[in-house]
């Protein structure tokens, strides 16, 4: 549109009349690009964040081990404490078994791909 002003007020013929043909052509070839461009770096998102959900969930896994471990500790030295009465606390001990790291990927796993098979269907 400015060549075409330019050429009008410079006494040439418009190069690009209107209804603009090339202009319309450029602006459609930049938008695919951008929508390209767009749609991938979306993607590339997405993966990052699943990466960085997996990471929270290995220090979620990790930290909870650790509790259960310092709760075994605490209640292998309340029994072995002769100042301390000897009882039984079932809370303690179920808190005290870690859970299974493997059983709870699997699952988060196999929930990943339900969702994004019907995601896809």
């Amino acid at each position: 549109m400015f060549a075409n002003i330019v050429g009008l007020r410079l006494g040439y013929l418009m190069p690009d009349a209107p209804p603009f043909a090339w202009l319309q052509g450029a602006m459609t070839g930049m938008s695919l690009f951008m929508v390209v461009f767009i749609v991938g770096s979306q993607k590339h998102d997405d993966e990052l964040a699943e990466q960085r959900e997996m990471i929270t969930l290995d220090l979620v896994l990790l930290n909870e081990q650790k509790i259960a471990k310092l709760i075994q500790l605490f209640e292998e030295f309340r029994r072995d404490s002769p100042q301390l009465h000897d009882r039984l606390d079932e809370e303690a001990e179920a808190m005290a078994k870690p859970a299974d790291s493997k059983s709870v990927f699997s699952a988060i796993r196999e929930t990943h791909t339900a969702v994004k098979r019907d995601a896809a269907s």
